[in-house]
């Protein structure tokens, strides 16, 4: 809740209802980034299994190149992945702090149901094949 916000003729709830509308849609936002860094994560573990096979079959230096570099990829992508699942712990404790200020304001208009929004949901992101 900002001064800004309140000079704007919104009221403090009014406010914290915006700015959880705000979380919501920016911890939508990132966890489609981490949604999308799994499945790349996903992909490069797939695509390094077959170079280690093919170089065991047949060893050639493009291969190994190609090992060395997915390897390389793939450490930036997984601490890329850490800090967005971190961003996300951390819009979601935010949209939960706004969630309770609004519940000890005005619990008779503000009824939370965190199901039906699916905005807090700490479930690990995991894509498998089946």
């Amino acid at each position: 809740m900002t001064s800004q916000s309140t000079a704007e003729g919104a009221s403090p709830i009014e406010a914290l209802y915006n700015q959880q509308k705000r979380l919501s849609g920016e911890l939508k936002s990132v966890r489609e980034i981490v949604s999308d860094l799994a499945w790349e994560l996903e992909d490069m573990e797939g695509r390094l299994a077959e170079l280690q096979q093919a170089n065991q079959d047949t060893y050639t230096t493009q291969i190994e190149m190609e090992i060395r570099h997915i390897t390389i990829n793939r450490t930036h992508v997984e601490e890329q992945t850490i800090r967005y699942m971190l961003r996300v712990d951390e819009l979601t404790e935010r949209y939960r702090e706004i969630d309770r200020l609004l519940q000890t304001n005005s619990p008779a208009q503000h009824q939370c149901n965190d199901s039906s929004s699916g905005v807090i949901d700490n479930t690990p992101l995991s894509h498998t094949q089946d």
